[in-house]
């Protein structure tokens, strides 16, 4: 993975990176060669390219609705070997997971929620118990499928973030173990969609596995970093344990102070 080999490089070479003293001159401090402010750019998934010329070569409409093709192939065949290709069924890691996203929520009641990557809809299923309605996502027309399925109330359709994404206010928007099937391009113009789409008081959620990933461009320790990079909205809740990591971002009141106990 790209990223995580940028850092590893960056830090075999501590001279370049912090402060140091010259055992020819004990009284010398040299100071790092590469600041916070490269140290910062340079942890970022992506890099900006100042391009006056146009000579860098550009990613046309065509390749991207190529790659979205492939993954919705890519996704819709893992259905193959079975209507439950995640293992969701049953799963008390799931179940476990959906009830830490519900009460993480700062509000006992949204009005719009869009979730992105909505897999079968258990999730769906369980927003419309919080939220009046639901607009869900997924790359998979047989995903879609399933969630419509499971939960008829909700709007559910099938695109690739973040092209495919609703520019309405939303109360609520849910990004939940998808963004590390997102390019870093991809992912950083999700984020920007997210925040954009937000109406005022709403929130933007985050949860995704903790564990490594295998054959997919990031894991969920960078999607998270990058959301807390970039996000403009005040952080306003955390969960981590060794599975998993839900962050909350929102500029609205607290629960307590909604209800006039602070």
């Amino acid at each position: 993975m790209a990223s995580w080999r940028k850092r590893v490089a960056l830090q075999e070479f501590p001279s370049q990176t912090t402060a140091w003293v010259d055992p020819g001159d004990p009284g010398a401090l040299s100071f790092p060669v590469l600041g916070t402010t490269t140290l910062e750019r340079a942890h970022r998934l992506i890099e900006t390219l100042v391009d006056p010329t146009g000579a860098l070569p550009t990613i046309s409409k065509d390749r991207l609705a190529r790659r979205a093709a492939a993954r919705a192939q890519r996704f819709d065949g893992m259905y193959d070997e079975g209507d439950d290709p995640w293992r969701l069924a049953g799963s008390f890691y799931e179940e476990r997971r959906r009830a830490l996203v519900l009460g993480l929520l700062g509000c006992r009641r949204h009005g719009r929620a869009l979730e992105i990557g909505c897999a079968d809809g258990r999730l769906t299923e369980a927003l419309l118990g919080r939220c009046d309605d639901v607009v869900a996502f997924d790359t998979s027309h047989r995903a879609v499928t399933a969630a419509r399925d499971r939960a008829p109330r909700a709007t559910v359709e099938q695109g690739m973030a973040p092209m495919d994404l609703p520019s309405e206010p939303f109360d609520l928007v849910l990004l939940a173990e998808v963004g590390y099937f997102l390019s870093p391009l991809e992912l950083v113009a999700t984020l920007r969609r997210c925040e954009a789409a937000l109406a005022p008081g709403g929130e933007i959620v985050l949860c995704h596995w903790q564990h490594p990933t295998r054959d997919v461009p990031l894991d969920g320790q960078l999607v998270h970093e990058q959301a807390a990079a970039m996000l403009k909205t005040g952080h306003r809740a955390s969960y981590v344990d060794g599975d998993l990591r839900i962050d909350v971002w929102g500029d609205g009141p607290s629960v307590a102070h909604r209800e006039g106990r602070t």
